[in-house]
């Protein structure tokens, strides 16, 4: 057994708790219209995370004070409680679960987010189906998530489907998605699904790496047009060029440092030479002093001479006045003279001073001259054979460095290469099919299906009193009951309709429970026999009445049945009393719900 429904409960504020309790046989729910019989089904669709709009529900939520629906499940291993807020169709599910399958915990009625996963994956795991279960929902295989109501007509035929024309139990929505689920409830088999953003996605991937992997086939041909010998024997070669190199290059270093010991001496000896030229200059400035000094004191001693040889007048020439005869107070004579001697002797001095300065100058240019004709020799053997030596060398280094850079490339797009061919490999393992092969789920599900399917809806009639001279068959284009090869619509109105939709979920509901790995083994029926007591060109008797509760009974022995009909529907034959059967009825002033 996977659950039955236990009980369903609604509360409110100011109102008394409706609620119904349930067997795990069969449970008649029998009353008068507006009594809130289809109300209870509602309500169950709800808590398992359906019936998302408000108008969805026959209640009018705004009027009413009710606001909470609870669902009570029986497991094997204990009791789950399903309760969603009814104001505003809130999307929020509280689960409080005494089973380990299924954690206590707030679930959502939308699409799964972060926090909260779908209740109707959830409940999937009370029937020991996988909750990350997707099959393809349409003939491209694009992924659909299955959940517990994408199985809904396999436990569900609500009022509003009971007398529909088409298929009931191929839903007008996800019919692809419930048919690849009823494939895997069946085996268990998963079925390949293709996203085809994802595979489009792929292609462009696999034709990128296509493209890439001509680019590295193209590229890797170039760089092996450039590269020769062997890599080991380049390397040693390499080896030995840069050894010569470091000779060279230390040669060079050492004759660089030597050029430059040499232009600091030099520099030394141009600040000496320099300093002897101003010397010089300088000297030769005193020395043209000193010869004005040695003229003018000269000059001084002569005319002293000259001047004590010429008598004084005694007659004033201008005034005529006798002249006073002084005698001269100094002699300038031998001041002048030994000033004279002191400055011919300076002169001397400086003459001498300058011969060796001069001397000691062309010394210094003669030095000065050694150093730098070293320094150009050291300059010319850098220039005319170590440089040139140091950059053959570099240059052979480099060529040898660029081979075994594009062996290494070669190398590079040869590990390129392996790699995008085992990528573009598992792009082509993975399969990325054409768009126009297409999954038939009705194909799919074999023959075999199909003839059991019938075998059981005609077992289903004859018990359920259907009129004999008709064979069932179950269509698998329109995937539903045939009646002598045509569908349900030509010749059934409304009421045969009802009659044959609920046989034709019954019969699959038993294929299901007999043949499943996976199977919801309750089923809800909600007024089976409406439109039955219709005038109809084949009028039906009360037999068929009886045969159809007949069904419901014997089906309840094994599994949960549910069925919601009218008191004037029923078989007055039946004794819906008996211990077997839990009858809830609604047929007084109130119903289900107290106040609505």
């Amino acid at each position: 057994m996977s659950f039955y429904i236990k009980s369903v409960c609604v509360q409110g504020y100011g109102v008394e708790d409706a609620i119904v309790k349930f067997t795990k046989g069969f449970n008649l729910i029998e009353g008068l219209s507006n009594h809130g019989k289809t109300m209870i089904v509602q309500f169950i669709e709800y808590a398992f995370g359906g019936r998302n709009q408000k108008d969805s529900l026959s209640l009018n939520i705004d009027g009413a004070r009710y606001t909470t629906v609870k669902v009570t499940l029986q497991t094997e291993q204990g009791e789950v409680e399903l309760s969603r807020n009814l104001i505003k169709s809130k999307s929020t599910v509280r689960v409080i679960s005494q089973d380990k399958r299924l954690l206590s915990g707030d679930y959502t009625a939308n699409s799964s987010t972060d926090k909260k996963l779908n209740i109707g994956i959830a409940l999937l795991q009370l029937i020991d189906m996988p909750m990350d279960l997707y099959l393809p929902k349409n003939e491209k295989r694009d992924p659909g998530h299955v959940s517990f109501n994408v199985l809904k007509p396999l436990w569900l035929l609500n009022e509003n489907d009971m007398p529909k024309a088409e298929s009931v139990i191929l839903p007008s929505s996800n019919a692809g998605l419930f048919l690849s689920s009823l494939l895997y409830l069946l085996n268990g088999e998963r079925i390949d699904t293709y996203n085809w953003q994802e595979i489009e996605k792929r292609r462009i991937v696999r034709d990128y790496i296509s493209g890439q992997i001509e680019m590295a086939e193209h590229k890797k041909a170039q760089l092996k047009q450039k590269s020769s010998g062997d890599k080991t024997e380049l390397q040693m070669e390499l080896d030995h060029l840069s050894k010569q190199l470091d000779e060279i290059s230390g040669l060079v270093t050492s004759k660089l440092a030597k050029s430059k010991e040499l232009f600091n001496q030099m520099s030394e000896l141009n600040d000496k030479i320099v300093a002897a030229d101003v010397t010089l200059s300088r000297y030769e400035s005193l020395k043209g002093q000193y010869i004005s000094d040695i003229k003018r004191l000269s000059f001084i001693v002569d005319g002293e001479i000259a001047f004590e040889n010429i008598e004084e007048p005694l007659l004033c020439p201008v005034c005529e006045q006798p002249v006073i005869n002084v005698e001269n107070e100094t002699k300038h004579v031998e001041a002048a003279q030994k000033e004279l001697s002191r400055t011919l002797a300076l002169l001397n001095d400086l003459e001498q001073a300058t011969d060796s300065l001069t001397e000691e100058k062309l010394s210094l240019q003669k030095h000065y001259a050694e150093l730098e004709k070293e320094r150009n020799a050291i300059q010319t053997e850098l220039n005319e054979k170590l440089y040139p030596r140091l950059d053959k060398i570099k240059a052979t280094e480099k060529d040898y460095r660029e081979q075994i850079e594009v062996m290494s490339q070669v190398k590079i797009f040869d590990d390129l290469l392996e790699n995008w061919s085992s990528r573009i490999n598992e792009l082509t393992d993975e399969g990325i099919p054409e768009k126009d092969v297409k999954f038939k789920p009705k194909q799919e599900l074999g023959e075999k299906f199909y003839a059991d399917m019938g075998d059981i809806l005609n077992s289903l009639l004859e018990k359920g009193n259907y009129p004999k001279h008709h064979v069932a068959t179950f269509g698998q284009t329109s995937f539903d009951i045939m009646i002598n090869g045509k569908k349900k619509a030509v010749s059934h109105g409304k009421g045969f309709r009802s009659y044959l939709n609920s046989v034709t979920v019954m019969a699959l509901s038993k294929y299901i429970n007999e043949n499943a790995l996976y199977k919801p083994e309750f089923l809800i029926i909600d007024t089976p026999l409406e439109g039955l007591s219709e005038k109809y060109s084949e009028n039906p008797n009360e037999s068929m009445k009886h045969g159809i509760f007949e069904l419901f009974i014997d089906r309840g022995k094994s599994y949960q049945t549910i069925v919601v009909e009218n008191p004037d529907h029923l078989p007055s034959d039946i004794d819906f009393k008996s211990e077997d059967i839990n009858m809830i009825s609604y047929e007084n002033e109130e119903g289900f719900l107290k106040e609505v």
